[in-house]
């Protein structure tokens, strides 16, 4: 038996990074510009825990898990977006979304979601679609809405060195967030998870949440006791442990982008 915790502690398969080719970022000047990034403090390993914990500890029987078949030689060899959309597929996919799936059935408040390509979600008039959606699974059809719109991105364009570089997809998937009516976003690449989320200031509509009943406690700042053996990091290491820290982003008004257009 083995829990859901342990499962998306796996090791991530090594990748050969050596031929990563650079290429033109996807842009549109009418992207809304970025005021600043802050660091999303309360997202964090110790709160999902606190929100999470009973659910990822909670064992399962091996032929319930749906393990990732045997990743290719060929497949580990990053070169474009394509190719990380391709170990993305082949591996994490896998992975997350049968968590996904077990994490619903055993809560109670949980919708079922599924974590799936962009070209799932409908956007009345769009022609270009997020690479990554998260979704209501028990939808038939296209799903109208996306809560977490995602952006593939190979690990030479997101290094926060080329800062011009990372602030393109971000804006790209910050305009999809606008678009599906959420404050949650993320950038993906070969070494990293990057969440974000827009400021409730500048959030358009009335967010998701008011749709989901109240919770009837708020985490704690301190873990409960319970959750302890939890809060330690995978003794086996992985990459989606170390990944960045998430980000608060605040979106540069509109008038603030006229002028900085005019100058």
């Amino acid at each position: 038996m083995s829990t859901l915790l342990e499962d998306l502690s796996a090791v991530d398969p090594n990748l050969d990074r050596t031929n990563v080719k650079t290429g033109p970022d996807s842009f549109n000047r009418d992207w809304e510009d970025l005021e600043g990034i802050e660091e999303w403090t309360d997202f964090s390993y110790e709160n999902l825990i606190e929100m999470l914990g009973d659910v990822l500890a909670q064992p399962y029987q091996q032929h319930e898990i749906d393990p990732p078949a045997p990743v290719r030689c060929s497949t580990c060899y990053i070169i474009n977006e394509p190719t990380v959309t391709a170990i993305l597929l082949t591996w994490n996919h896998t992975i997350v979304d049968c968590a996904l799936k077990l994490a619903s059935k055993a809560s109670t408040t949980m919708p079922a979601m599924s974590w799936t390509l962009g070209n799932y979600s409908a956007l009345c008039g769009e022609t270009v679609l997020p690479d990554w959606a998260g979704i209501h699974s028990d939808m038939a059809g296209l799903a109208p809405c996306s809560r977490i719109p995602g952006d593939n991105q190979s690990q030479h364009d997101t290094r926060r060195s080329k800062r011009d570089k990372f602030h393109k997809p971000l804006r790209q998937v910050m305009h999809y967030a606008k678009l599906f009516n959420t404050r949650y976003a993320c950038v993906i690449s070969d070494k990293e998870l990057v969440c974000f989320r827009r400021t409730l200031s500048e959030f358009e509509g009335v967010p998701l949440a008011a749709g989901r009943p109240a919770r009837v406690s708020q985490p704690s700042p301190t873990p409960s006791r319970r959750h302890d053996w939890l809060l330690h990091k995978p003794t086996t290491p992985s990459p989606r442990t170390d990944s960045s820290t998430p980000f608060r982003v605040m979106i540069l008004p509109a008038q603030a982008q006229q002028r900085d257009e005019q100058r």
